[in-house]
């Protein structure tokens, strides 16, 4: 019996070797089936086990990989190998929540381990944590600084958190160390499109398309930068590029989605009705896009109920990869109007920085916030930011007292006059390179809105401009979009509607306390109907001349990175107000989360 067992082992560990050999020689096939005769021998082998997953993963055969190697962590649950590898699969199948548990403990177990910082800081920026996948990506630099993928990751975390030159910098770095680089020369491109030099983003990222046959991001990236310069017809030849190199990317599909107008026939429809057919079981980003993409179309040629339920599943798919705190998140609203009170206000009124120059723009998503952006853009004095984190960033890095920072509520028990001239300084210097000869600048991060009271306060002449919509409309707006950004109450109706009502309050707050000259509220509805006047009374509140440009938003020339993008790009119609409503009983939820009857549903219609 025991001389059976040696002879087992001898014969596994041969079998072992004979696998990693082959595996090494890309012969993954035959490797496959010397693992495989191994844990027909031993199912728990570790090492069989491990190795199999990471071969599957090279095969793309990602659920296979994930099973094997929770296998291999089962059998080895210190192994930071495994985790590492396992953490990367989970990334690659867009379940970044999970990916962050497994990395963790990947860094845990091997803190000075460059690529399970890498990939752990991967995880992060798949549910939109910027700031966590930032501290992960510049660890895996300090560990090793000739790395390139932390360099290029590193760099494109900082572009999604508006420090593209810093972002700049890094992508050079790693470009230096690999000419090669695709994916460094397309977030380089991304980079270049933010900062408004439309030509050298284009040039990096048809580099990045040189340099693989195969590059399907990069023509994704390419038609983004067209789309985004108001160039729909080069962005259609690079989406259909990239539908070329994989006819099932849901990603392109809901691209192409947001771009047209769809009618009953479209060949479109049927090519994504069969992949999602395909693909219905699965839970990952492309499915999930897919979901959207079908919806839209659906909703476009008056299917409303069929669009409503591939929605609502989508939603839930999205929801359930996200952490929310809903309490907190609407206690911070209640508790910076309770300290913003206008006692307060006049209290360290003047302490500010006086400079004039900021324009914030701040409100719901899909409020109108956009439009507003687009037809300040077009006066001659303003130049338009985009979505800026500058704010609430430097907000944070101002240390009071007591541990509090100017970010949270309590800052105002402890704060030095200094305190809000020196955040004020600091966003002016923030922008000034990007502001050139600009008088004014707008800065749309709509996050914003919860920041009103201390923008005041540090920065006393700035404008800040509050866009409001009807709430049925908003909500089921934001519910029919997949966003970039991180919004988790987005994707639940009633966590929505209730997100909604406190965000309304705190606004109405806003506009009890600041002074009117400061603080405009705008109704879209009103501007949609009235635009002329109410685009003369934006400008006049950012104090500077009318200038008939405004009218012509949608020629401006700039770019663009909002989920309007398409929209904005065209001329103002009636049609822009009242959606096309499910039936009442779909809308239970979000109705009692904005705390309205169901009648409420029915008021309005989508216009003929």
């Amino acid at each position: 019996m025991s001389s059976r067992k040696v002879s087992t082992n001898q014969s596994s560990v041969a079998q072992l070797r004979a696998g990693i050999e082959m595996h090494k020689s890309g012969a993954l096939d035959l490797a496959a089936e010397r693992y495989l005769s191994v844990l027909d021998d031993k199912p728990s082998n570790f090492e069989a086990l491990h190795l199999l997953g990471i071969l599957r993963a090279q095969q793309s055969k990602l659920l296979a990989a994930k099973e094997l190697l929770g296998r291999a962590i089962a059998s080895k649950p210190d192994s930071a190998a495994a985790l590492n590898n396992l953490g990367h699969v989970l990334n690659q199948l867009g379940e970044f929540s999970a990916a962050i548990s497994v990395m963790r403990k990947a860094v845990e177990l091997d803190a000075n381990d460059p690529v399970a910082n890498n990939n752990l800081g991967n995880a992060y920026q798949g549910v939109g944590d910027h700031s966590n996948a930032e501290r992960s990506f510049r660890a895996a630099v300090s560990i090793r600084p000739h790395y390139p993928e932390a360099l290029n990751n590193l760099g494109a975390t900082l572009h999604k958190l508006d420090r593209d030159p810093e972002a700049l910098t890094l992508l050079k770095r790693a470009l230096a160390l690999d000419p090669n680089f695709a994916p460094a020369y397309s977030n380089l491109g991304l980079v270049y499109a933010a900062l408004n030099q439309a030509e050298e983003a284009k040039e990096c990222l048809r580099k990045a398309i040189s340099m693989s046959a195969n590059n399907k991001s990069g023509w994704i990236n390419l038609g983004d930068v067209h789309l985004s310069f108001g160039e729909p017809d080069e962005a259609l030849n690079c989406f259909k590029e990239a539908l070329g190199k994989d006819p099932t990317d849901g990603g392109v599909f809901h691209r192409l989605s947001n771009m047209k107008t769809f009618r009953s026939g479209d060949a479109d429809i049927g090519r994504m009705e069969a992949v999602l057919a395909a693909r219905r079981d699965r839970d990952d980003p492309d499915t999930i896009a897919l979901r959207f993409a079908l919806s839209k179309a659906y909703d476009d040629m008056g299917e409303t109920e069929q669009s409503f339920e591939l929605l609502a599943q989508a939603n839930r798919q999205m929801r359930g990869k996200m952490a929310y705190n809903e309490a907190a998140t609407l206690k911070k609203f209640s508790l910076m109007a309770a300290e913003y009170t206008a006692d307060r206000l006049e209290q360290f009124a003047g302490m500010g920085h006086p400079s004039p120059v900021p324009i914030f723009i701040v409100g719901m998503m899909r409020s109108g916030s956009t439009l507003v952006e687009q037809i300040l853009a077009s006066h001659p004095k303003i130049r338009a930011l985009g979505e800026l984190h500058e704010f609430s960033r430097l907000a944070e890095s101002i240390a009071l007292p007591e541990g509090r920072n100017l970010k949270n509520p309590g800052a105002l028990k402890v704060l030095a006059s200094e305190h809000l001239h020196q955040l004020g300084q600091r966003y002016v210097n923030a922008i000034a390179l990007r502001a050139g000869q600009a008088e004014r600048i707008t800065d749309k991060h709509l996050g914003n809105s919860v920041f009103a009271g201390l923008i005041h306060l540090a920065l006393p002449n700035a404008r800040i401009i509050y866009t409001n919509r009807d709430p049925i409309d908003t909500c089921l707006s934001c519910y029919s979009k997949l966003f970039t950004a991180p919004h988790p109450y987005a994707y639940d109706l009633l966590e929505l509607g209730r997100y909604w009502r406190a965000h309304r309050e705190l606004m109405q707050h806003w506009t009890s306390v600041l002074p009117s000259h400061v603080f405009l509220e705008l109704q879209y509805e009103t501007l949609v109907a009235d635009f002329e006047n109410q685009a003369r009374r934006i400008v006049a509140h950012c104090a500077l001349d009318w200038d008939p440009a405004c009218l012509d938003f949608h020629e401006a020339k700039r770019f663009v990175a909002t989920a309007s993008l398409v929209q904005v790009r065209q001329p103002l119609y009636a049609s822009a107000v009242g959606r096309r409503r499910p039936k009442p009983e779909f809308l239970n939820q979000l109705l009692d989360g904005l705390g309205q009857s169901t009648a409420a549903a029915t008021e309005a219609t989508h216009p003929a």
